[in-house]
């Protein structure tokens, strides 16, 4: 009889399964099914004997954990429709009840079940927890969420929301939270010990989840199998790469058995955790670092994103194929959280509209002409300079798209080869200024602009308009401390050196700064562990200063034969 029983009862459960998952099907788009390199099969995955993941029923991952008397689910994907199967095939075999639903993130395809869920398997008790910034990050979702939702179609290849147009419920973003936390709360859920610790990285509300009995620590969207999202194309915010991979370095010191993503599989082992994490952070540190580094050096965007790639050993990890997020991308997003839109050129002030430049452009190619295009681009930017010249001497009123198609016309020639043989150069340089002169007449009523065109206009081609600042020298010490890494010269690195020096102040009881050169990357440990360092070397502040500013030689430091080399060979990789 029982073992009727058993074979009617999974019929049943097999039947819902089909019914339910065709369901949830429907309603996911084809790009998210076409998401192979990141998510994996629909299938379930026993981590522990109380942590079961459900991967493949959406783009995400819903995550069970079974505590003593009750179940925590960590995400619910991105509907009640994926929310109800991913949680039917998690909890064949058993019969507790669903104690409190944890989200992660505020993104949609984490959060959008859960209410769903709540009303389905729990109850008035459920709790709901995210961290207590969640609700910002949703509004500002909000206001923008019509721009975003068409962006969104085009990163993932069809319409994400289209289940939700016939829906009389409210469909999207329904999570309604009923515990908010902060950074290191811990809450006993179902007779487990939970820790939420916040996590800057994929998102700024980002909460991981470490469970110490299980050594299980779960990040979110802040590890997965690929270079990560920095700046993604769907809209948001630029993501801070430098908190992201500060992040990371947290995650290690927990020494977790199991690093569980919710977005692809999970690793396991203490080393292979590590190193996933070490070789992600040094990814983006490096992409982060280098950026920030060429930026000091003045170099533009453009040049910028052709310099900055990763070494072969990064690029061909893993963790860091650009399945998802892009190298590229991440350079320009680093570029904007730092500097916003404008790069410094004055042709970017008041761009031309697309359609104004087009026909501008078509005028120019249509242009019979002997010369160079060097010559034919100067002369259409001086012609449009005379246009405008000639409408003032009568209206007294400037022409200023005429201006800003001469400007950008100087701006495209300068990058020639022709505009560096000096009489050719002139030509440029004499164009320029009359048409900046223009501009500067133009834009009086505006300080900033008047300042930056009368800027460009006196002191194009001589260099820095202003001192430059050695931030070692200069900066509040522990500033100082910080920023030596993003001066590393990545262009001579070797990619599997490694070393690891603790400097200390005698002076200043506590002033211990560690610093790791590996994987093309120095990572500033703020809290080192001596036994952790093979060079230990006492340097004053002033020592530290003059040394790293490179403004007095390291032979003048007493200190050991051994930790004078290994100094030495540390600067060779300063700036």
């Amino acid at each position: 009889m029982y073992k009727i029983f058993t074979f009617v009862s999974w019929l049943l459960v097999l039947a819902i399964y089909v019914v339910s998952t065709a369901e949830a099907h429907k309603h996911r788009s084809s790009g998210e099914r076409q998401h192979k390199n990141l998510q994996p099969r629909q299938t379930i995955a026993r981590i522990t004997d109380d942590i079961t993941i459900a991967l493949g029923v959406g783009f995400g991952n819903m995550i069970l954990i079974e505590g003593d008397d009750g179940l925590i689910v960590v995400d619910t994907l991105k509907n009640r429709f994926e929310a109800r199967v991913a949680y039917r095939l998690l909890t064949r075999n058993t019969n507790k009840t669903l104690k409190a639903i944890i989200l992660t993130h505020f993104h949609l395809d984490h959060i959008g079940g859960a209410d769903g869920l709540k009303e389905e398997f729990g109850d008035s008790a459920t709790r709901i927890f995210a961290h207590h910034s969640m609700e910002f990050e949703r509004s500002r979702y909000a206001r923008v969420s019509s721009f975003y939702t068409s962006r969104i179609a085009y990163q993932f290849g069809k319409d994400p929301f289209k289940y939700c147009a016939d829906d009389l419920r409210p469909c999207l973003d329904t999570a309604t939270v009923t515990d908010s936390v902060s950074d290191n709360d811990i809450v006993n859920i179902a007779g487990l010990k939970v820790q939420f610790i916040h996590m800057i990285g994929e998102t700024n509300d980002h909460l991981s989840i470490w469970i110490p009995s299980k050594k299980a620590l779960l990040v979110g969207d802040n590890v997965y199998n690929s270079f990560p999202n920095i700046c993604t194309l769907r809209g948001a915010p630029t993501r801070d790469a430098n908190a992201w991979y500060h992040s990371l370095s947290r995650m290690r010191k927990f020494r977790p058995t199991y690093l569980i993503f919710s977005h692809g599989v999970p690793l396991q082992g203490v080393e292979k955790v590590d190193a996933a994490l070490v070789i992600y952070r040094d990814g983006i540190q490096y992409v982060h670092d280098q950026t920030v580094r060429l930026m000091n050096h003045g170099l533009p965007l453009s040049q910028i994103v052709e310099k900055v790639k990763l070494p072969t050993h990064l690029k061909t990890s893993k963790m860091l194929l650009e399945k998802y997020g892009a190298v590229e991308w991440s350079v320009r997003g680093v570029y904007d959280h730092y500097n916003g839109w404008f790069e410094g050129e004055v042709e970017q002030m008041y761009p031309l509209s697309k359609p104004k430049l087009a026909e501008f452009i078509q005028e120019l190619i249509a242009a019979d002409y002997s010369g160079s295009v060097y010559d034919k681009m100067l002369d259409h930017a001086d012609l449009a300079w005379s246009k405008s010249h000639r409408h003032f001497q009568t209206t007294s009123t400037l022409l200023a798209d005429q201006l800003k198609w001469g400007i950008y016309l100087c701006s495209l020639a300068s990058e020639l080869g022709e505009s560096q043989e000096p009489s050719k150069r002139k030509k440029l340089d004499d164009i320029e200024m009359k048409l900046t002169e223009s501009m500067v007449q133009l834009n009086r009523g505006n300080m900033i602009a008047y300042n930056f065109y009368s800027t460009h206009m006196h002191f194009k081609g001589v260099g820095p308009v202003a001192t430059i600042l050695n931030p070692v020298q200069h900066f509040p010490l522990n500033q100082a401390f910080e920023v030596l890494p993003y001066r590393f010269k990545a262009e001579i690195c070797e990619p599997y050196l490694i070393m690891k020096l603790l400097l200390w102040d005698q002076f200043s009881p506590g002033q211990w700064n560690g610093y790791i050169l590996r994987n093309c990357v120095i990572e500033h440990v703020t809290d080192p562990d001596e036994d952790h360092f093979d060079h230990v070397i006492n340097l004053s502040s002033s020592e530290f200063r003059q040394i790293f500013s490179k403004n007095a030689n390291p032979n003048m430091l007493s200190i050991s034969d051994e930790n004078l080399a290994a100094l030495t060979r540390f600067l060779s990789f300063i700036d």
